[in-house]
C-alpha cells in the first residue's frame, strides 16, 4: 500500500523529526511504501518578515535589543545537521508544499492508498499550518483511500480550535477509518468536540527498541558526549540554568547539553556558530551516556524510558502539561514530573530508582495494541 504520512513541518525539533522517522520505518516494516508529505509554510513571507520588524519595534521602544531576521543562508546554516538527518534517513519524502493546492496536486500525483495524520501535535491548530489540512480536508470529494490518524495530539487537555474551526474539522474527521491519539485526554476531546470514537496508543518512537536508535547513532560514529547529566531544557531561563548548576553538584556529575548556545529569537549580533542545531545522533547519543536527564520536553521524557535513564520532567504549562501526565501515568512514573525548582528536591528524585522491568512490560502490551491498531487501521476491511 502506498501511504502518505502528514506530520509536523520537518525542521530542528529532535523530538518531531525522531517520530516522523519512526512512524515510516513502522510502516515499512509492515510492508508499505510510506512517503512523508512535507507541508510547511513559507519562513520568509512578507507578512512574517513585516511581523517580526513590528515585534522589533516595540522592543526598541522598551529599550530591548533588535533580534535577527534569520535569512534563507543563515536557516540553511544552522539546520545543516538536522537536515542531514531528513535528507538521509527520512526517506521518501515529498517537496515542501505550501498551500493547501500544493497537497491537491501532490494526491494527483501521487495517489496514495492511504493518509496516516500523526503524529506530535498535529491537531493543535497553533502548531499546525492549515489545521484543516491535518484533517485531510484537501482531498476531493470523490476520493477513496483508507484515512487514519496515528498518535494524533491536541497537545493539552483544553479545546483551542474556534466554532467554525471545529465545525469544518468535525466534519472531516468524520470520514476517517480509524483515530487514535496520543495522549489519554485527547480520546475525550474527540469524542466531545468532534464526534469520533478515538483509540490510545504510544507516541511511534516507542514502537522501537533502543537498539534502533543506537544503531543510527553507530552509523553515524557518534563521539562521546561531553558529560554525564543531560540537560536538555527547551525554555532556558536564569532559574533553569541556576537549578541545573545546583543539581550536578548535589549529584556530582557533569552537565551537559545538546542545543545551540543560543537558540530561537537572536540578537542581530549573536554569531552563527552559536546557532546551529548539533546532530540527531547526538541528542541520541546524550541519552546512551547519560547518567541522569533533566528535561521540559515530551520527548526528553520518552526516550528518558526508552533508553532506561532516571529522568526528572520539569512541568512546563505554556508547552502542554497534558502530553506529560498521560505518557508518565501510563508507565506509573507521575512521580518523575515537578514542579518545585529546588535543587535538593530534583536531585532526590533522579536519585530515586525506576522499575524498569514494570516500565517495560507495560511498554510492550502498548506496543503490541498500538501496531494492531495501525495493522488493521491500513486493512482494506479493517480487520
Amino acid at each position: 500500500m502506498k501511504i502518505g504520512i502528514l506530520t509536523q513541518p520537518l525542521r530542528t525539533n529532535y523530538g518531531g523529526l525522531l517520530q516522523c522517522w519512526a512512524l515510516q520505518r513502522v510502516l515499512r516494516e509492515m510492508g508499505h511504501e510510506a512517503w512523508v508529505v512535507q507541508r510547511t509554510y513559507r519562513f520568509h513571507a512578507l507578512w512574517r518578515w513585516g511581523g517580526r520588524l513590528a515585534k522589533n519595534l516595540v522592543r526598541l521602544l522598551l529599550g530591548r535589543k533588535w533580534v535577527a531576521w534569520t535569512s534563507r543562508g543563515e536557516e540553511s546554516v544552522i539546520q545543516q545537521h538536522t537536515r542531514r538527518f531528513i535528507e538521509g534517513q527520512i526517506v521518501p519524502r515529498t517537496s515542501p508544499i505550501y498551500s493547501t493546492r500544493g497537497l491537491r496536486a501532490d494526491y494527483a500525483r501521487q495517489r496514495y492508498d492511504a493518509y496516516v495524520v500523526g503524529s506530535d501535535q498535529v491537531w493543535r491548530p497553533i502548531y499546525s499550518p492549515c489545521q484543516p489540512d491535518f484533517f485531510l480536508g484537501f482531498l476531493p470529494g470523490e476520493a477513496r483511500m483508507r484515512r487514519v490518524a496515528y498518535a494524533a495530539s491536541f497537545g493539552t487537555d483544553k479545546w483551542e480550535f474556534s466554532p467554525k474551526l471545529a465545525a469544518r474539522c468535525r466534519a472531516l474527521a468524520g470520514k476517517f477509518d480509524a483515530v487514535s491519539v496520543r495522549e489519554s485526554g485527547g480520546v475525550s476531546l474527540c469524542r466531545a468536540h468532534l464526534g469520533v470514537a478515538a483509540e490510545h496508543v504510544l507516541d511511534p518512537t516507542l514502537l522501537h527498541g533502543h537498539e534502533a536508535y543506537e544503531r543510527l547513532v553507530g552509523e553515524a560514529g557518534e563521539a562521546r558526549s561531553a558529560g554525564d547529566f543531560f540537560c536538555y531544557v527547551l525554555d532556558r531561563s536564569a532559574e533553569t540554568e541556576a537549578l541545573k548548576r545546583s543539581v550536578a553538584a548535589e549529584l556530582g556529575v557533569t552537565a551537559f547539553e545538546v542545543m545551540p548556545r543560543v537558540a530561537g529569537a537572536a540578537p542581530a549580533s549573536t554569531p552563527m556558530a552559536d546557532r546551529v542545531f548539533p546532530p540527531v545522533t547526538a541528542w541520541l547519543r546524550a541519552f546512551m551516556d547519560a547518567e541522569y536527564v533533566l528535561t521540559d520536553s515530551f520527548h526528553g521524557s520518552v526516550f528518558s524510558i526508552i533508553f532506561h535513564r532516571p529522568f526528572v520532567a520539569l512541568g512546563n504549562a505554556d508547552r502542554g502539561q497534558a502530553r506529560f501526565h498521560s505518557l508518565l501515568g501510563l508507565f506509573g512514573l507521575e512521580d518523575r514530573l515537578v514542579t518545585t525548582g529546588r535543587a535538593e528536591d530534583v536531585a532526590a528524585r533522579l536519585r530515586e530508582p525506576i522499575d524498569w522491568a514494570r516500565v517495560d512490560r507495560i511498554k510492550r502490551e502498548w506496543q503490541a495494541k498500538s501496531t494492531e491498531f495501525l495493522r488493521k487501521a491500513l486493512s482494506e476491511d479493517g480487520k
